[in-house]
């Protein structure tokens, strides 16, 4: 292997692109990829049940502020749901590895782990020995700088409470000017988030997609070593 940078940048070009395929987001765009299967259609017919729930919660809301709380049941319900489609999608692999045996949670990733691998295999573009470089590589790229000594100066805390209480006043009287519900922000800001929660391991971040990629390498070297 050439071990300059620009052929380093490649092999992580082309893990990146493994990785999109064999991520979570991956699996899950791999339930609908073809329109007309049965797989697809319950998928679809999931999330159309699943927003009208969502309706249904608001309108229980101008009653309860707390029916609130059932969006927390509901997006517990759709992240195993996905997991339970991934599984059986993945259902042969996942019978040849014993994944039954591990904890229903951690399933996906190991489906993910072992998708890549196999690509890894079939393309040989990656030898063994190519891991450890790959992964001092990254180490390397995120190298920290601390740029949140900023936000600890006393002056900017400052600025940014005092903005902070302006902007939240703003949006206050934004809403009673335009007459909107309250409880309907409140519902905006609550789904937002646990949908966010639930879902973030489908959203990475450079950082966390680096990270799982380096233990998919590690983890394929482990096991070419058996």
């Amino acid at each position: 292997m050439n071990n300059t940078p620009m052929s380093l940048l490649k092999l992580w070009g082309e893990l990146y692109g493994i990785h999109d395929e064999t991520n979570r987001g991956g699996l899950v765009k791999a339930l609908h990829k073809d329109k007309f299967s049965l797989e697809a259609f319950i998928y679809y017919g999931t999330i159309i049940l699943v927003a009208l729930f969502t309706l249904y919660i608001f309108h229980l809301s101008e009653k309860s502020v707390g029916a609130l709380l059932l969006v927390i049941p509901e997006l517990w319900i759709i992240y195993s749901w996905i997991n339970i489609m991934i599984e059986r999608k993945y259902k042969k692999l996942c019978d040849l590895h014993n994944l039954k045996k591990y904890h229903f949670y951690q399933r996906p990733k190991f489906i993910s782990y072992l998708l890549f691998a196999d690509k890894l295999n079939t393309s040989g573009f990656i030898k063994k020995d190519d891991v450890d470089i790959l992964v001092d590589w990254e180490k390397i790229e995120n190298i920290k700088h601390d740029l949140l000594s900023f936000f600890k100066e006393p002056v900017v805390l400052i600025v940014l409470t005092m903005t902070a209480g302006i902007f939240s006043n703003y949006i206050k009287i934004q809403i009673e000017a335009e007459n909107i519900p309250l409880k309907a922000v409140l519902f905006f800001i609550f789904f937002t988030l646990f949908f966010l929660w639930a879902f973030s391991d489908t959203m990475k971040t450079s950082t966390k997609r680096n990270k799982e990629i380096c233990q998919f390498l590690q983890w394929w070297k482990l096991d070419r070593l058996t």
